[in-house]
């Protein structure tokens, strides 16, 4: 295929594409406001409370970096919002070596402690199982195990008094590396009280003393943290003894959510930045739906971890809303509630020590769902999510009515953003962008909708909100299969499960409870601080009267688990949101709204002010409400998304069809070889062969081209001032060879769809993800990523070598190469220009090949090394088919019977003998008539 007419469509439709997203001349990109959007109340009115729990911050952990473990996942949890705090991708391969590994940071790894930093060192506050200080040796009278709680002091001698200083001298080491590290633990500390049995799941008012005993002194090292205490004294570093031991540093597996604020700019704070799950009840019958307690996202709930009924680990998280809130939910008045609410909710009002309690009491539980041991090494399994069950009880006599809402995965991998390729999943939105970060969401009506990061923000600035589940939509369209956050090689996404337990109502019909439910609309956005208290929106006065849509109206079918229908959802930023270019990187998520009606406790009453420091009611055996999500958090790989029903997050555009076999095609020549930079040449060489037909005749059509070029010069100087004549000459010179300039055209489009499609499927191809040119070598390690020759970015500017600069931080090799072959190409293809115009245009065409070096600076190793083999393929092609002779003959007859044809001339039909034709009688008597009077032109012109 000639690479120069590819390329040159390709960036004719660059130019089509950028027109249509600077100038929008069709309103593409044109918010769609919300017919629901209303206006809220003045948030110092109503503005929510926050009660202090007075719970001590806790880290807890799920799954294992062992080699020998199953899990798929590793999982840390934190006690403040009762959220997920980070997940890696811990599975491991036959040989032990992690399946995703980290490609932007392959130095030497300890786990992920989750350091606690005060005067004297960093306090452990996360102990994953299988990481290396939980298999250290001992140096001397190393009290060992390593235990939650210890402070690290030093490695190999160097001061450890932040995470920073730990990750900086990490990213000097190699992992398999052995380290010297100094720890410090409290005198006369007790060892961790093992996990509980499965029995100590049950709620009871005595759980809190099993929680504090949870991961022993966990509760009162995390206590420590520089937001609650002051710095360390010299008093209380006395009560401490240090201890050495020797450990191995592993391979980093790859992050897949984590705490992002920590590398932003602006200092963002554990409670200004939500986690992921984050769960907050609001009130229903308050307009804007506010929060019932800001201590559920922003202070520590009560935590443990135990082993359940199956046998698997278990991490619990418990909140009690406080009864002075309660109270106030009571009140259906909202002018009422304005004057109370001061009163009942004074800032920094703990609830009484008695009373733990309270009214309704929300339980979050998660697991990992269990792999079997002939399944821990397939990629496919089924380990890949988050099991989350979320229990609410009503402790009290009156039936309650509650909204809640749901946070999505906040700080979702984008590795590699910068030279990310992604196109925007919606079919026709050729307007719209993809960002670093979208969302994707599927539904009972709509199996597939894609959102991307521009026309979010878009939205979100204009408007405040971006709705991807409208509340006055049908209930299809709000009956939820999965939301999530895609990135172009790894996703997160919500998959509620369809759940009717025994004696609860499902979640998704608020309107078939015994008592009416309250219903509102949400229109809060993630914004910039997304747990300030912003009302909502206003609610309807039919539905605040506790009316049900009309879709909703009808009950439940007894019979079968009920499909999870939220009551509304929308998207947008989370945490700071950059500015210019870091725009793309900024994080975003998304946000499930619903309502529940909690029955009463059958032997919970409330009791009055004066019990309430005595009493409190056990919590009930049953929940009042119930249900499960799967967080799936893992790497696009087909057969792993097949199995959780995600496939359509991968997106190639319109020439998937073709995209999909040759990537097979390339899977299966790896299987065979073992290296993906060889198997890239053997299919590209393959799908030339296949297109050999087409291609020669593109390659016999250029030489053509360039053999007739030295007759059109001939004709140009002939009639210098005549175009039409030149014209005329020219299709008749093409006549009588057979050639016609536009079936090159004709070939490419042929072609277009197949490379376009391999050009897409390598593209996006998660396999091609830490795969290197030669095993050994550290330059080309990650045919997904540029090769990285040598990082340049502390030599030249940062709008020039930065990461949002216009070539990147890395000198990148593979990208000349593919730009040199494909100027040669156009040197060797290109036939002599006639005149200045063809001179001219030529020139540009070399200069635009210039700037299309600076677009695919950039591009993927994988892709460079197929444009590098396709070029070279096409410049053997060019030389082992030979070039055309042109007849002599014809050149002869051309000379002889005039090279100029009028407009009503005869097509010229080949006679036997070869290279002669024949015209009729009257073309013949024209074209002689004409010649006779030229030569008398020229006769006179020399007389005079």
């Amino acid at each position: 295929m000639d690479n120069r007419r590819l390329f040159t469509t390709m960036m004719l439709f660059l130019a089509v594409f950028f027109f249509l997203q600077i100038a929008d001349p069709f309103g593409l990109r044109k918010p769609k406001p919300d017919a629901n959007l209303e206006q809220g109340l003045d948030v110092a009115e109503d503005a929510p409370r926050r009660h202090p729990t007075n719970n001590p911050r806790q880290f807890f952990t799920l799954g294992s970096l062992d080699t020998a473990g199953s899990d798929c996942l590793l999982v840390t949890l934190d006690s403040r919002g009762a959220g997920v705090r980070r997940i890696e991708l811990v599975q491991r391969d036959a040989k032990g070596r992690f399946l995703t590994r980290e490609v932007e940071n392959k130095s030497g790894y300890l786990g992920y402690l989750e350091l606690q930093a005060d005067a004297t060192g960093c306090l452990i506050g996360a102990l994953p199982s299988g990481s290396p200080l939980t298999t250290a040796v001992a140096q001397g009278d190393a009290p060992l195990p390593v235990r939650v709680g210890d402070r690290l002091l030093s490695i190999d001698q160097q001061p450890i008094r932040s995470d920073f200083d730990l990750q900086n001298f990490l990213g000097q080491t190699l992992p398999g590396q052995a380290v010297t590290v100094q720890l410090a633990r409290r005198s006369g500390a007790a060892a961790p009280i093992p996990a509980t049995t499965a029995a100590d799941a049950a709620l009871s008012e005595n759980s809190q003393a099993g929680d504090a005993a949870t991961n022993g002194d966990a509760a009162e090292a995390a206590a420590e943290t520089p937001a609650e205490t002051t710095a360390e004294t010299p008093a209380m570093a006395a009560g401490w003894s240090e201890y050495t031991v020797q450990a191995t540093l592993m391979d980093r597996p790859k992050q897949m959510l984590g705490p992002e604020y920590r590398n932003l700019s602006e200092k963002v704070s554990d409670q200004e930045y939500p986690g992921t799950l984050d769960f907050s009840l609001q009130d229903a019958r308050l307009a804007g739906w506010q929060e019932l307690d800001l201590a559920m996202q922003q202070d520590n709930w009560e935590g443990r971890q135990y082993v359940d009924a199956d046998g698997r680990d278990c991490v619990e998280f418990t909140y009690r809303l406080p009864r002075a809130v309660y109270r106030r939910l009571l009140k259906t008045s909202e002018a009422l509630t304005a004057v109370l609410a001061p009163e009942a909710d004074v800032p920094g009002a703990a609830e009484p020590a008695g009373a733990r309690d309270g009214a309704v009491v929300v339980v979050k539980r998660f697991r990992l769902p269990r792999v079997a041991a002939e399944q821990r090494h397939d990629p496919a399994v089924a380990g890949y999510h988050v099991e989350m069950e979320v229990d609410l009880y009503n402790q009290t006599d009156e039936a309650l009515d509650v909204a809640y809402r749901l946070g999505g995965p906040v700080a979702t991998s984008i590795e590699g953003w910068w030279y990310q390729i992604k196109l925007h999943g919606g079919f026709w939105k050729i307007g719209y962008s993809a960002g670093a970060r979208d969302v994707v969401t599927s539904t009972a009506a709509r199996p597939y909708q894609f959102y991307g990061r521009a026309e979010i923000d878009t939205e979100v600035d204009k408007n405040g909100v971006f709705t991807v589940f409208p509340r006055d939509s049908s209930a299809e369209e709000r009956t939820v299969r999965y939301a999530a956050v895609d990135t172009l090689y790894f996703a997160s996404a919500l998959l509620p499960q369809a759940t009717t337990p025994t004696g609860l109502k499902p979640a998704s019909t608020p309107a078939a409870s015994d008592s009416t439910t309250a219903q509102s609309n949400t229109a809060q956005s993630d914004t910039a601080q997304p747990d300030t208290a912003q009302p909502d929106a206003v609610v309807p006065d039919a539905l605040a009267a506790g009316a049900a849509t009309p879709d909703e109206a009808a009950p439940q079918a007894a019979a079968g688990p009920a499909p999870y229908v939220c009551y509304s959802g929308f998207a947008g930023p989370v945490g700071a949101k950059l500015e210019g270019r870091d725009t793309m990187k900024h994080d975003l998520s998304f946000r499930l709204y619903n309502t529940v009606s909690l029955p009463p406790s059958p032997a919970a009453g409330e009791p009055d002010a004066a019990e309430a420091e005595d009493a409190a009611p056990s919590v009930s055996a049953t929940p009042g409400y119930r249900q499960t999500f799967h967080l799936f958090a893992g790497p696009k790989r087909p057969e792993l998304l097949s199995t959780y029903a995600l496939d359509d997050t991968v997106s190639f555009g319109w020439f998937g069809m073709f995209s999909l076999p040759l990537l097979w095609l390339l899977h299966a020549l790896y299987y065979l070889i073992g290296n993906y930079a060889l198997a890239i040449i053997l299919l590209t060489v393959v799908v030339r062969l296949l297109m050999m037909p087409i291609s020669r005749k593109a390659v016999i059509n250029a030489q053509m081209m360039q053999a007739l070029a030295p007759e059109m010069k001939k004709i140009k100087e002939k009639y210098p001032e005549n175009l039409e004549k030149q014209g005329l000459a020219q299709r008749e010179l093409f006549r009588r060879f057979k050639y016609n300039p536009f079936s090159g055209c004709l070939i490419v489009f042929l072609q277009l769809p197949i490379f376009v499609g391999l050009y897409r499927g390598l593209s996006v191809d998660f396999e091609l993800r830490d795969q290197p040119l030669l095993p050994g070598m550290s330059w080309c390690s990650n045919m997904a990523g540029p090769d990285q020759l040598w990082n340049w970015s502390s030599y030249l500017p940062t709008f020039i070598a930065g990461e949002t600069g216009w070539l990147g931080p890395y000198f990148n090799l593979l990208p000349i190469l593919t730009i040199v072959l494909f100027i040669a190409q156009q040197k060797i293809f290109m036939p002599p220009p006639t005149d200045e115009q063809q001179a001219l245009m030529q020139k540009m065409m070399s200069y635009m090949m210039i700037f299309m070096g600076f677009l695919f600076f950039k591009v993927p190793a994988g892709l460079c090394i197929y444009f590098i083999t396709s070029s070279i393929w096409g410049l053997i092609e060019r030389a082992v088919i030979p070039k055309p002779q042109l007849s002599q003959d014809i050149l002869d007859s051309i000379a002889r019977d005039g090279d100029l044809a009028t407009s009503n001339a005869v097509v010229a039909k080949p006679l036997p003998s070869a290279g002669k034709t024949q015209l009729d009688d009257k073309s013949r008597q024209e074209l002689r008539e004409r010649e006779r009077q030229r030569q008398r032109r020229l006769k006179d012109k020399q007389k005079e």
